[in-house]
This record gives C-alpha cells, sequence and structure tokens, in this order.
C-alpha cells in the first residue's frame, strides 16, 4: 500500500511524500466512512437529548455491559489503582513523569518585545477550559499521550471516558493514571 510513498531529508528536516496516487486512494476511502458517520451521528444526537440514559442503553447495546451509572468516584480509583502491580504502576509513573517532561519543554512561553520603539509583539498560549479524552479498551498509552499533555498545557478539567470491562468496571491502570 506504501510503495509510493518516500521520507526525504532536506537539510536536516525530513518530510513525508505521498505519490498522487496514494494520496487519491486515501480519499477515496475516507468517502466510504460516510455511512459510518451517519451511524454515530444518530447516537449522538441520540445522547444529546437523552443524556446518561442513552450512554448506558448503548453501553448495553454495543458492548454487552449492563450499567447502573457512568461515573467512577475518586474512593473507587483508589481502590482499583491500589490492585494495579508495583511494578506496572511505577511503569506508568515512568511514562508519565517522561512525557510531562518532554511536553514542558515544548511549551511556548510568554514574552512580549518592543522593535524600533513602534511594534510590539508577542506569544502566548491559549488555555481550554476542559477537555474530554476518548480511550479505547486496550489503548492505555491514549490516556499518556493525551492526558499528559493537557495537564502539562494547563487545562483545568479532563473528563476521560473508556469502554467498561465485562464487569462494568474501568481499568485499573486508568485509575492509576488518574491518581498519578
Amino acid at each position: 500500500m506504501f510503495k509510493n510513498m518516500y521520507l526525504s531529508d532536506c537539510g536536516g528536516v525530513s518530510s513525508l511524500r505521498l505519490s498522487r496516487e496514494l494520496l487519491l486512494n486515501e480519499f477515496r476511502r475516507m468517502k466510504t466512512l460516510d455511512k459510518y458517520v451517519d451511524a454515530v451521528r444518530s447516537i449522538v444526537d441520540d445522547v444529546k437529548v437523552r443524556g446518561d440514559e442513552a450512554v448506558i442503553a448503548y453501553t448495553e447495546r454495543l458492548d454487552g455491559v449492563a450499567l447502573t451509572r457512568i461515573e467512577v468516584d475518586i474512593s473507587e480509583l483508589r481502590e482499583l489503582a491500589s490492585k494495579v502491580d508495583k511494578d506496572v504502576a511505577q511503569a506508568i509513573d515512568a511514562a508519565y513523569r517522561s512525557v510531562e517532561d518532554f511536553n514542558r519543554r515544548l511549551m511556548p512561553s510568554d514574552f512580549e518585545e518592543e522593535c524600533c520603539g513602534l511594534i510590539r509583539g508577542g506569544l502566548g498560549g491559549c488555555r481550554l477550559g476542559g477537555l474530554g479524552i476518548y480511550v479505547p479498551r486496550g489503548y492505555f498509552s491514549t490516556l499518556i499521550m493525551t492526558g499528559v499533555i493537557a495537564r502539562v498545557a494547563g487545562v483545568e478539567e479532563l473528563v476521560v471516558t473508556t469502554p467498561p470491562n465485562k464487569d462494568g468496571g474501568i481499568s485499573p491502570e486508568i485509575a492509576t493514571w488518574h491518581l498519578s
């Protein structure tokens, strides 16, 4: 599939080049996703109207898990986190700190400068009040790679969603990350 794709290095900056044919094929493939978008749109519209009741109904229909509620409180998070193997918890913490350290270095710093006594310019970040993160079952790294960046960026509220386990709970690793 990717025989017409190559990586080039121009003065130390790598760039990915796709052939016209490959790019057109990708656009065609994306166009066939319309039927899925329409199915998802009806679910989203239902959730907008019925709220948590719809989420619980779709969870039972799509995941085969009957829930009575969809939020996990802090005491449940602590209990779940306590079940994570010590080595796994340390690895999660190390990954968290590594991603956090790297992304702190990428944060733009605020500045303001005057040039020739006439022009003032500067750079500042835009803070988000809240952000939702969807963590697919089995892809815990999604949370580290998105949630840590959001925390570094100063997002005030993070809402993490994930499909439930068959027992209706969530992955203990998610609880461990939440308490990091």
